[in-house]
């Protein structure tokens, strides 16, 4: 069963939203069991369901945006609050 979500920084959001209409390549750093995984690619989508926000890669690999640990090298935090 997965933990509750928590919503990312909005700063964060926006600079998640910014690069998919660029069509810029973006790093994340997710969690993952045992340790964490890396990703590369452009962004295709960003969607909410359920109260869960979820990031869509071109490649089709998708992923909930609070498993984000670090995009780009730099680290990410939680607002609190949706969007």
């Amino acid at each position: 069963m997965k933990q509750a979500y928590t919503p990312i920084a909005c700063e964060l959001y926006d600079q998640l939203e910014l690069a998919a209409m660029r069509g810029r390549e973006v790093c994340f750093e997710l969690m993952a069991e045992g340790g964490s995984r890396t990703l590369t690619g452009v962004i295709a989508d960003i969607w909410a369901k359920d109260g869960v926000e979820y990031l869509r890669l071109r490649s089709g690999e998708s992923f909930r945006l609070d498993e984000m640990l670090a995009v780009d090298g730099e680290g990410v935090g939680a607002c609190g609050v949706g969007h």
